[in-house]
């Protein structure tokens, strides 16, 4: 076997719940780069082609960043989760779950527990404030939750144990256990104490509800890369910045790790991403430790990123005035635009594909794109016609007045950039082109418009 470089070759892979973007440069010094529609081109058959092609013989060393955690934790797709904490403590939790009406209600509503209540086991230990162990954990206790866990054939579970930052002995012990059985445990004692509890819990219960379906994707295209390519490795970027192996990291590790990547591609504070599934601004690159979820504040590592006010997936409704408008729900590509023959909705790159701006560049080889806009443009004349219009804008003029209305939107979500914005994604180069008659401060950081290029590269 003939190996071309000493070192291996690094490639960059951000992965989706739907897409996959790859880039990496070649022994040659040639900049390659693809992107993949999952549901037709699914990873564990897309990526050994590719390494194939460009990288035959070589070492290669591929960092992923994903967002598939946060979609999964979104999209409630985890499994059930078994949460042991301390006696008397059991509903603890969930009786400090946010209230998720943003408006004045008569009846607030918490947001939805990820636990199940059978799932969930109070133990009788107790460890004091000032970290002297009150009582100890029994072994009959011990043994009562290895039992029920094995029965259930759980994977994972979550502990969380009153004052275990100060003494996480009691904690350590049924880890230990549940360990020695196969079963991966998410411990709040391993956590920074100076969060709180509920911080440190509810990241526990969200690493073990995230696990299973997160780590099955990746332990799946890892597997296949190594009976295919034994020289290659896996790793993933975290929102600290780390780069570890996919059996050492925790799925909220990977909430932040491409706007990580950004930061360090370009150390400013102001960058702006424009992917196939998301846009987002970043307007300051200093780490931050906790993300406020839909289930309280999580210790999750990152720089912060406020997504734009229109997102690529997000669909047009009339709004309770009865006009067409962005009302925040996101299809994503699964089932996808309209200009997949799939949705019956018109969403933000439909508009784009209706104008005639869809480049061929961005088309996804096996997905079936309408053959014509005709589809697309019939179901916004439907909307503007159900719609309160004053009669200025002509039924052929519905799309572009639109699209002019979103790019207006957008533009005006970025003008807290005052000066220029480094801007990164795959679809960077469209939305430079259809931003540039409003603001004029987006600057391309790449050949390619990927976020995936190297600084060499760049």
């Amino acid at each position: 076997e003939v190996r071309l470089l000493k070192s291996p070759s690094k490639v960059h892979l951000h992965l989706t719940a739907s897409i996959a973007e790859v880039m990496g440069t070649t022994p040659t010094g040639k900049i390659v780069e693809s992107f993949w529609y999952l549901a037709k081109q699914p990873l564990v058959a897309s990526l050994p082609q590719w390494l194939d092609t460009h990288f035959p013989n070589v070492d290669v060393e591929i960092e992923i960043s994903t967002n598939l955690a946060l979609t999964l934790l979104r999209r409630r797709l985890g499994q059930p989760t078994p949460f042991i904490t301390t006696g008397g403590f059991e509903t603890w939790a969930n009786l400090n779950l946010p209230v998720h009406q943003n408006l004045q209600t008569l009846r607030p509503q918490r947001t939805p527990s990820l636990l199940e209540s059978d799932l969930i086991f109070g133990l009788g230990e107790r460890v004091r404030a000032d970290g002297s162990v009150e009582k100890e954990l029994s072994e009959q206790e011990i043994n009562y939750v290895v039992s029920k866990l094995q029965l259930g054939e759980h994977k994972a579970a979550a502990i969380g144990f009153l004052n275990s930052g100060r003494n996480p002995s009691n904690e350590q012990r049924l880890q230990q256990a549940l360990t020695d059985k196969g079963i991966l445990v998410y411990a709040s004692h391993e956590m920074n104490s100076a969060h709180g509890e509920q911080p440190r819990w509810w990241t526990s219960i969200v690493d073990a509800y995230l696990y299973d379906a997160l780590i099955s994707v990746l332990s799946e295209v890892d597997s296949n890369l190594k009976a295919r390519h034994h020289s290659t490795t896996l790793t993933v970027k975290c929102g600290n910045g780390e780069v570890k192996k996919l059996e050492d990291v925790r799925p909220t590790e990977t909430f932040f790790g491409l706007q990580r990547r950004l930061t360090e591609l370009c150390p400013s504070n102001n960058l702006v991403y424009f992917g196939f599934d998301e846009f987002f601004s970043i307007s300051d690159a200093k780490l931050r430790a906790t993300y406020q979820s839909e289930f309280g504040e999580l210790i999750a590592h990152g720089p912060h990123s406020e997504p734009l006010v229109i997102q690529p997936t997000e669909i047009l409704e009339l709004s309770a005035w009865d006009i067409p408008s962005f009302t925040g729900t996101e299809i994503g590509h699964e089932p996808g635009p309209m200009m997949y023959g799939r949705n019956l909705k018109p969403c933000l790159l439909d508009l784009i594909f209706e104008a005639g701006r869809w480049p061929n560049p961005l088309r996804f080889p096996e997905v079936n794109y309408l053959p014509d806009e005709k589809r697309v443009t019939e179901a916004l004349h439907t909307l503007s016609h159900d719609a309160v219009i004053d009669g200025t804008v002509g039924s052929d003029e519905v799309g572009s007045s639109l699209l002019a209305a979103a790019i207006e939107e957008i533009s005006f979500d970025l003008n807290r950039f005052p000066k220029k914005a480094d801007c990164f994604g795959a679809l960077a180069p469209l939305m430079q082109k259809l931003l540039k008659e409003r603001y004029k401060n987006l600057a391309i950081k790449s050949s390619t418009g990927s976020h995936l290029a190297t600084k060499e590269a760049r």
